[in-house]
C-alpha cells in the first residue's frame, strides 16, 4: 500500500509540477535528486554499501544534469504558479519513498513481477479516479487511450528492469543515480537532431559521464 501510495504522489506530483513550474528545470533539479538522498538511506536502513568514491560518483550525475537543464538560460512559463515547489517536493519524496519500499519488499523476497502488478492496479485505480473527477468531458478518446495503455506496457517492461538493478545493486541510490542521467541522453540525441548543444550542455554531458565511470568502477 505505501509502495502505491508513493509511486501515484511521485507521478502525480510530477505532472502537476510541470504544470505549474516557471520552468520544467527547476522541477527536474529538484526531482532527480532523490537519487543522492536514497544513497543514505539505503546504508542507513538495508546497510547496503557506501563507497566515498560512488557517491562522489551519484553527485556528479546529479549536478551535471542541472548544468544540462541549465535553467537559467531558459525562460519562464507564464503560467506557473506557487505551487510547483510543494508539488515538487512531493514527487520528491514519491520516488525516494518507492524506491526504498521496493528493495524492502524484493530483498523480503517477493517477486519483481508480483510487485509490479501489485503495485500496477492500485495506481491505474488511482489515476483513473483523478481522471474521472477532474478530467475534461470528451477530453480523451479511443485513439489516446490506446497510446497510453501502449505507453504504461512500456513502462511496466522498464520498470522490471529498473527494479531488477535496484535488487541486485550494491546500493539503490547508484541505480537511481544512473537512471536520472537519462536527461543526459536525450539532450545529446536532441543535439544530433539539430537542438542547440549550449556550453553548459556540454559540460553537464562531460561531467554525468564522468560520474557514471566513477560509479563503475
Amino acid at each position: 500500500i505505501l509502495a502505491a501510495l508513493c509511486c501515484f504522489a511521485g507521478n502525480a506530483g510530477e505532472l502537476a509540477a510541470i504544470v505549474r513550474a516557471p520552468n520544467a528545470a527547476y522541477l527536474s533539479a529538484i526531482n532527480k535528486s532523490y537519487a543522492a538522498v536514497t544513497i543514505f538511506a539505503a546504508w542507513w536502513l538495508f546497510g547496503s554499501e557506501v563507497t566515498w568514491l560512488k557517491v562522489a560518483g551519484s553527485m556528479v550525475v546529479v549536478a551535471s544534469m542541472i548544468l544540462v537543464r541549465a535553467p537559467w538560460e531558459q525562460k519562464k512559463s507564464d503560467i506557473a504558479d506557487s505551487g510547483w515547489l510543494a508539488y515538487s517536493l512531493i514527487s520528491f519524496a514519491g520516488l525516494a519513498g518507492l524506491s526504498l519500499c521496493s528493495k524492502y519488499l524484493m530483498q523480503g523476497g517477493m517477486d519483481r513481477l508480483i510487485f509490479l502488478v501489485l503495485l500496477a492496479f492500485p495506481v491505474s485505480a488511482m489515476f483513473a479516479a483523478g481522471w474521472l473527477i477532474f478530467g475534461k468531458k470528451g477530453e480523451w478518446d479511443s485513439r489516446k487511450i490506446a497510446l497510453m495503455a501502449g505507453i504504461g506496457v512500456v513502462a511496466v517492461l522498464l520498470n522490471y528492469f529498473l527494479y531488477s538493478a535496484i535488487l541486485m545493486a550494491p546500493n539503490l541510490g547508484y541505480v537511481n543515480a544512473i537512471n536520472s542521467a537519462q536527461v543526459i541522453v536525450i539532450a545529446g540525441a536532441s543535439a544530433l537532431l539539430g537542438d542547440k548543444l549550449t556550453f553548459w550542455r556540454t559540460l553537464g554531458i562531460g561531467g554525468a559521464s564522468f560520474g557514471l565511470l566513477l560509479i563503475a568502477i
